[in-house]
């Protein structure tokens, strides 16, 4: 009982605390988080105009479902949602969320300035940490209508703990566990940002000689403990095992393989993900890194060039944070949410006087992100469009087959592979091959493609998993529609759509 009566009260110290840290440095905090805003907002304005149902915000815009404890084990976006929707059932509210998510983004990015920078700002740092939000892989995440604003909170979560570091171990390390309590239930893929970070100040505390060897273990010490500790108290109290679907954990014969894929694919992902310009501005800025970090260093040159590219290999490591020991994870950008962390990691240190000039490719690579940004928001208006025909049509000609609401009930429909992307954006993925991953291509057999029919009050049942022996079966079914753009075959209780997706 005195242990709980103490974590408690250091509880009670951190929310205090925090809140003399936020109105002590309203006016410096206050005017960059502005910036960020309006910036983001700019960027983001194709997006919003296209009002685009992101994958399930149509099936939360339809139902009100939030499931988010439920499927995934998100128990603070679950609760703060009831806040934000102000009821118990979801509705449509967009930019609204988007727009929380755009401010705790912009904070964000400003605290990681300020902790990186020793609790000073620049308008060259601040500028720098926009990339946190305004990397290809976070605008996923602000496509969400439902999502984006918890998705912002667990990067937040993950920073915001590092206010108190090297100040005071006990807030910091209570600060730690409850920001990391808050990351795990609301989007567990940010796991790594507060990794990273740890790895990143140590680095450069150790660099330059800021604080003790008995300092920095401290605080390493501290960080660690606090990390298990929240993931302990996650798996034991809430985590969903039933249905939460991220916890195959690789055997102990198959840990270091399994570990060494995961790395490889994240790492050739990235590859994939990124065009030509990108990789070679990345590049820059890497080699920058380590030729700053020697020159800055008061530790031996060798040692200081030897222990910038370890952080390096952390860094990259460790971007997925706990997922790196998942099997089967995938590669969806959201995913790689910790990669943001990376790019902006390296990005600050550039920015970080002395020798500013360091940070001239990461403003290039920011200007290419913010252009980015706009070519996003305006391919998915396009895509909607595209779905908007395809929906249009097929709901025709499937309202001449089936004629009432009974027969709709009794009828299974198949949707065979998919509509495709529309061309123009087709055409953007030459040159951004991450479009083909960030524009969903979900008008089809997955799930989403019924729920694109019900929108439009066509509310088609999903009939599960097709058998091979149907598959066959199918080609022999009478012709009902045959177009340019689809094939219909089907009787009076299976119906088949082959998509012709050119």
């Amino acid at each position: 009982m005195k242990m709980l009566r103490d974590i408690i009260e250091l509880s009670k110290k951190v929310i205090s605390n925090s809140q003399i840290v936020f109105i002590k440095n309203y006016r410096i905090f206050g005017k960059p988080t502005l910036f960020l805003v309006i910036l983001f907002c700019i960027a983001l304005l194709p997006l919003f105009q296209a009002d685009v149902n992101f994958l399930d915000d149509s099936l939360r815009a339809l139902q009100g479902n939030r499931d988010w404890a439920y499927l995934h084990s998100r128990w603070v976006s679950e609760y703060l949602s009831i806040f934000v929707h102000v009821d118990l059932l979801l509705r449509d509210i967009s930019p609204f969320p988007q727009l929380i998510a755009v401010f705790i983004m912009a904070l964000t990015s400003v605290l990681l300035c300020w902790i990186i920078f020793d609790k000073k700002l620049t308008k060259m740092g601040i500028l720098i940490s926009a990339l946190l939000g305004l990397s290809p892989f976070f605008l996923e995440s602000f496509a969400f209508k439902f999502d984006s604003p918890y998705m912002a909170l667990s990067v937040f979560a993950s920073v915001f703990p590092f206010l108190f570091v090297f100040k005071n171990q006990k807030l910091f390390a209570i600060a730690s566990f409850l920001g990391l309590l808050i990351m795990l239930t609301t989007y567990q893929f940010s796991s790594g940002i507060y990794i990273m970070i740890i790895i990143f100040l140590l680095f450069q505390s150790w660099n330059i000689k800021t604080n003790s060897y008995r300092e920095m273990g401290k605080m390493l010490a501290v960080s660690i403990i606090s990390y298990i500790s929240a993931l302990i108290f996650f798996r034991i109290f809430l985590l969903q095992n039933q249905i939460f679907k991220y916890n195959t954990v690789f055997s102990i014969d198959e840990m270091m393989v399994g570990i060494f894929d995961n790395f490889k694919d994240n790492f050739e992902e990235v590859i994939q993900f990124f065009n030509t310009f990108w990789i070679w501005l990345l590049l820059i800025m890497i080699i920058a890194f380590v030729i700053k970090a020697i020159i800055v260093s008061k530790q031996n040159k060798f040692l200081a060039f030897s222990a910038a590219l370890l952080v390096l290999f952390l860094l990259l490591f460790f971007f997925q944070g706990i997922f790196i020991f998942v099997d089967g994870i995938g590669s969806v950008p959201r995913y790689f949410i910790g990669f943001n962390a990376f790019i902006v990691l390296i990005a600050l240190y550039l920015a970080k006087p002395p020798y500013k000039f360091f940070a001239i490719p990461a403003v290039i690579l920011l200007y290419c992100f913010f252009v980015f940004a706009f070519a996003f928001g305006n391919a998915l208006a396009d895509q909607k469009d595209f779905k908007t025909f395809f929906a249009t049509m097929l709901i025709n000609d499937l309202s001449k087959i089936i004629t009432d609401e009974e027969q709709l009930k009794e009828t299974n429909i198949y949707l065979r592979e998919s509509i495709g992307n529309a061309p123009s954006v087709k055409f953007l993925q030459r040159d951004y091959p991450i479009i083909k991953k960030l524009i969903p291509n979900d008008f089809g057999k997955h799930v989403f493609g019924y729920i694109n029919l019900a929108w439009y009050n066509f509310p088609v049942h999903h009939p599960g998993k097709i058998s091979k022996q149907m598959k066959t079966q199918a080609k022999d079914l009478p012709i009902l529609v045959d177009s340019y753009y689809y094939t219909i075959r089907g009787d009076s209780k299976n119906i088949h759509i082959w998509f012709n997706n050119r």
